[in-house]
């Protein structure tokens, strides 16, 4: 522990990957820098997330830092389950000591810029402040639980606990009668997981997760080699990732859904479901999330293929509708490995909540309007995140004027100047955070008859008006070509992205002896219309998903997150820079 009153050049809030990155590269260049924990240790979401088969959804190798020094750590499996991503950060903090400079169990409670000082004074829980120049607020995407207001909640007797917030020393299912509320990424990880172990299963369903073959492999099967590629590989598999649009080694097929026969359609489904991971949702035919006709062919293919595994038809139906609840895609998808199977067990019952509300929780179970009372001993709140912007909204940050960004998001809306910061709060900056190009691919969409009312024109027609401003539209071959919304691309990648733009920003205000940095509002006003405009010409806000907010009641529907992809985006900062910060004021 420190003085009560610590200077830092800079105070990182958070220390998973973007954390991490920012400590590990500042340091390299010579800053004093701090990173302040809430958790007993580092790694962000593979601290906090400990449920039982909670896994990563991104392949190895790209789900880690892109540097060669670093590349000697044995990933025992494609996708990693918790407890490997946790030795995965035990080896970071031995091979680059970031412990010594992380302060754990040190939660902030409020931040504000003094303007006589060009520094941020900050508080923690515990009553101590620390003054930095500058605030990296790496806070994550989906740090902040939600639980809805179940009535009752807090008169079960039995043991409840968020899938966030899940005890170290576990939870033991053997033969209980179990709730699992929820079935996002966590619950059908959770379910499969307690599945093969409970006495009674009981899941609450609201929306279904259209879950997508995660189709695993580990290293021990020589018959798997193929996904273990050797070192020498890593550059190029790096690089692909780094130029893609989803921040993965892989993009779309550069044809249309209807442009090809059934059979040809076919045979590139098997194939991108065969494969596994986010093949069939990011490596699908280019127009599958704009075009209606072309997500449908891939809702048919899906349906067909889930609905096989299932046995029941009653379930069945409520977990694989015939008709498609949304288009599929637009929705993150959730890799899985027996989820499907999982109910095919005769000791595990389905609810659709849509038709049979959640009514209370009393002492000994869940009351739902069909169903009554279902009596359980352990309750998993599955039920999501206040994603992007909770984790920054939770704490008290004010600018010189005393304004409160929370208050400010509230009134005006989440706005942002490239993800990364926001005007009228200097020296504040984002990693991971909202309005930030972490929804990513590329796609191109062909109408045909641009004078039509079909709903390709429609939707289509509203970016002409936009091929002046945007960048990264432009015309080939008569097709409007689009780097287009597709949720989650891979968290490493664009924290490199970012990183890298903001230690040479940091770099260079250094060496001009510069104390002040803050986004000129025209930019910002620029920028949130452009994340609005891409957002509102896709499909994505047909659904109520959590990266436009609508998972949590009372919160602005809003596009939380930039649509332009990983390259342009990366393309774009380069530009700033080259430009002498020019979108900036910098004193």
């Amino acid at each position: 522990m420190g003085s009560s009153e610590d200077t830092y050049e800079i105070l990182v809030i958070g220390a998973g990957f973007s954390g991490i990155y920012a400590l590990h590269n500042l340091r390299k260049k010579g800053f004093a820098v701090k990173v302040y924990e809430a958790g007993t240790y580092m790694g962000g979401t593979w601290y906090w997330n400990r449920y039982p088969g909670a896994r990563v959804d991104t392949d190895n190798p790209i789900y880690q830092f892109n540097e060669e020094g670093l590349w000697d750590f044995a990933w025992t499996e494609r996708f990693p389950a918790h407890p490997e991503l946790q030795e995965y950060f035990r080896y970071l903090d031995d091979k680059l000591q970031l412990s010594k400079d992380i302060q754990y169990n040190t939660s902030v409670s409020a931040a504000q810029f003094d303007t006589a000082r060009n520094q941020w004074q900050v508080k923690t829980d515990d009553g101590r402040v620390t003054w930095a120049n500058h605030l990296f607020l790496c806070t994550g995407s989906t740090t902040t639980r939600y639980t809805p207001p179940f009535k009752g909640l807090d008169r079960f007797k039995g043991i409840c606990h968020h899938s966030y917030v899940w005890p170290k020393d576990g939870v033991n299912f053997d033969g209980k009668r179990v709730a699992v509320i929820g079935t996002g990424a966590s619950a059908v990880q959770i379910i499969q997981e307690i599945g093969s172990r409970v006495g009674h299963l009981t899941v609450y369903q609201r929306t279904p997760n259209l879950c997508l073959p995660m189709q695993q492999a580990k290293a021990a099967d020589p018959s798997k080699a193929a996904w273990f590629p050797p070192k020498s590989k890593f550059p190029e598999i790096f690089g692909t990732a780094r130029k893609s649009f989803s921040g993965l080694n892989f993009d779309w097929e550069r044809k249309n859904a209807a442009d090809v026969s059934p059979k040809e359609r076919r045979a590139l489904y098997e194939s991108l479901y065969a494969h596994g991971g986010f093949a069939f949702w990011l490596a699908n035919f280019q127009d599958m999330l704009f075009d209606k006709e072309s997500n449908a062919y891939a809702y048919t293919f899906w349906a067909e293929k889930a609905r096989a595994r299932i046995h029941d038809s009653v379930k069945r139906d409520i977990l694989t509708p015939l008709v498609a609840p949304h288009a599929i895609g637009i929705k993150r998808p959730c890799l899985e490995q027996t989820y499907y199977e999982v109910f095919n067990q005769s000791n595990v019952d389905l609810v659709n909540v849509r038709e049979s509300p959640i009514l209370e929780i009393t002492e000994h179970g869940v009351r739902t309007e069909n169903e009554g009372l279902v009596e359980v001993d352990i309750i998993v709140l599955a039920t999501g995140f206040d994603s992007l912007t909770g984790s920054i909204k939770s704490m008290d940050i004010r600018n010189g004027k005393g304004e409160s960004l929370r208050d400010m998001w509230k009134r005006n809306g989440t706005s942002t100047y490239l993800g990364l910061t926001t005007a009228g709060f200097p020296n504040l900056w984002y990693m991971y955070g909202p309005q930030a190009s972490q929804v990513k691919s590329t796609t191109q969409i062909h109408c045909s008859d641009l004078a039509g009312q079909n709903w390709c024109t429609t939707r289509w027609l509203h970016f002409w008006t936009l091929l002046d401003t945007f960048d990264h539209f432009r015309l080939t071959s008569g097709r409007l070509k689009w780097q287009a919304p597709t949720p989650l691309g891979n968290g490493p990648t664009i924290i490199e992205i970012q990183g890298e733009w903001l230690v040479e920003l940091m770099v260079r205000m250094k060496d001009e002896k510069r104390r002040f940095v803050d986004a000129k509002k025209e930019s910002e006003q620029g920028w949130t219309k452009e994340v609005w405009d891409a957002w509102e010409a896709s499909l994505f806000p047909e659904a109520d998903s959590w990266y436009q907010g609508a998972n949590i009641p009372g919160k602005t529907r809003e596009p939380l997150c930039y649509a332009g992809g990983y390259s342009k985006y990366e393309d774009l900062l380069k530009k700033i820079a080259a430009e002498g910060y020019k979108t900036f004021n910098l004193a």
